[in-house]
């Protein structure tokens, strides 16, 4: 499938999305990785996916870095 070949790095699933944000808004998320809050609703809606650069934005979030 070529589609999944762009997609980069390890993903993360909708539900680990919405896990990573925790008690933040899905607003305070997106505003913290750099995105619009429509962006992160697609993301936990599984409508699209993190790209290279929101991923490692979105491990830095995870691990409280930022």
């Amino acid at each position: 499938d070529m589609a999944k070949k762009k997609k980069p790095g390890p993903l993360y699933t909708p539900a680990q999305i919405k896990a990573i944000r925790g008690k933040l808004t899905q607003s305070e998320a997106a505003a913290k990785v750099g995105i619009k809050l429509r962006a992160w609703q697609s993301w936990e809606s599984g409508e699209r996916v993190p790209s290279a650069q929101s991923l490692i934005l979105l491990r830095l979030l995870e691990e409280s870095k930022i």
